[in-house]
């Protein structure tokens, strides 16, 4: 009985020992070689997909800093030029041009002393190895200084072409602007839609960047940015980089007359303030005439004479469109033994012509033969500091149709006042 019971108990140890049989290792194996198929597929899949994400994110942040930077300078811009293809090349600008430049976006800006001269955004095929294409977003323009203003604005032959961002996506289709009124520029790689007004603008990015299946994708930006620039017009010196307007000294002549150019559709109201000048002390009045031009490109688009004797002329409501150049004239003719018969135009006579914002003084000359100072003809217009106190979108014009000589007891500005008001179109 003992043995028989120990005979037993070795066979159900050596039962109990017993390992899985080969079709359950196969079955076994099949299932793990699943789970890690699966999981390796998963992992790959995660990976992949955080690759994608990495390299949208990485596309995203750099377009959205590329179309900060531009909206930022487009809304201290004056205006926009509505098509900027067909915009004449501001000066400076073709030299070192990359071949393949196509124009985007130009602005029009007010810390730029001449008038001729803009900021350009183009894209044009990588210049080299550094660059990835296949297009590249470039920028002309004066450099930034550390504190956000421009280095050297008047002088463009420091410019230069600078890329901005490369890997902009070459495309065909023009962007989709809100209605027909607005002008399309570039392409959805980049692209700006500009209202008819010049003063908004819808702008479009595109940028490329690699995945690992497809090999590469683009990535979509847009934003919309109006400009902020308070100016309705700006006043330069007639000459390419003139110097600001009030800067030149009593007693010194400036290079050139004065331009002034305005921004956005307005309406424009020109009157006569007073005019006074005499043959000799007391002598006999001299008479004068004066009158306006208003001029979109080569077009002139009004011009008037303006009575310069009590009730002095006026005209008003004239309506312009943005880059309207306006002058103002005035003339000294027949009267008595004097006959100075001298013509003046703001725009290149100014070393006859003063124009004068508000904060200017006027300046500091004696009338000849008692006649009214600049003071009395002005009033109103003036504080008791002798400064200027016009509105922001005023201007005065002050003539000296007598001597050209500023040494000369009879170079007293005051022949001729007149005030322009340049209101913009609600």
């Amino acid at each position: 009985m003992e043995n028989q019971l120990s005979r037993q108990q070795i066979v159900y140890q050596k039962s109990s020992s017993q390992g899985f049989t080969l079709p359950e290792v196969l079955v076994a194996a099949v299932i793990t070689l699943g789970v890690v198929a699966l999981g390796g597929f998963g992992l790959v899949s995660i990976v992949r997909s955080s690759q994608v994400a990495n390299a949208q994110n990485e596309r995203r942040v750099e377009l959205n800093r590329s179309l900060d930077f531009i909206a930022t300078e487009t809304r201290h811009a004056d205006r926009i030029i509505l098509d900027a293809d067909q915009e004449p090349d501001p000066p400076g600008f073709a030299a070192d041009l990359p071949s393949g430049a196509e124009p985007v976006l130009v602005l029009k800006m007010s810390d730029l002393p001449d008038s001729q001269q803009s900021v350009v955004y183009y894209t044009a095929p990588s210049p080299n190895d550094l660059w990835v294409g296949p297009r590249v977003i470039f920028r002309w323009g004066p450099k930034y200084n550390n504190n956000g203003t421009y280095s050297d604005p008047s002088n463009s032959a420091n410019w230069s072409h600078e890329p901005l961002i490369d890997s902009i996506q070459a495309s065909n289709v023009s962007p989709s602007c809100p209605n027909a009124s607005w002008t399309v520029n570039g392409n959805l790689g980049f692209g700006a839609c500009v209202d008819s007004t010049g003063k908004i603008t819808q702008l479009f990015h595109a940028g490329v960047y690699d995945t690992p299946i497809q090999g590469s994708d683009s990535y979509t930006a847009s934003t919309t940015v109006a400009t902020r620039n308070s100016q309705i017009f700006t006043i330069t010196d007639g000459l390419p980089g003139g110097t600001p307007p009030g800067s030149t000294p009593p007693g010194s002549t400036p290079p050139g007359g004065t331009t002034v150019t305005i921004l956005e559709p307005a309406n424009v109201d020109i009157r006569v303030l007073g005019s006074e000048i005499t043959c000799n002390a007391g002598g006999p009045t001299i008479n004068t005439s004066a009158g306006y031009s208003l001029t979109l490109g080569q077009q002139l688009v009004s011009q008037a004479s303006l009575s310069t004797v009590a009730p002095f002329g006026v005209q008003t409501n004239i309506s312009v469109a943005p880059g309207t150049r306006l002058a103002t004239d005035g003339a000294s003719t027949t009267g008595g033994t004097c006959s100075p018969n001298i013509s003046v135009s703001s725009d290149n006579n100014s070393n006859r012509v003063l124009t004068l914002q508000n904060g200017d003084s006027i300046p500091d000359y004696t009338p000849f033969g008692n006649q009214l100072p600049i003071a009395t003809i002005t009033q109103g217009y003036i504080d008791a500091n002798q400064r200027v106190t016009i509105a922001d979108n005023q201007v005065i014009f002050l003539f000296e149709l007598g001597s050209g000589s500023p040494g000369d007891a009879s170079y007293d500005y005051q022949d001729l006042v007149i005030l322009a008001t340049i209101t913009p179109d609600s």
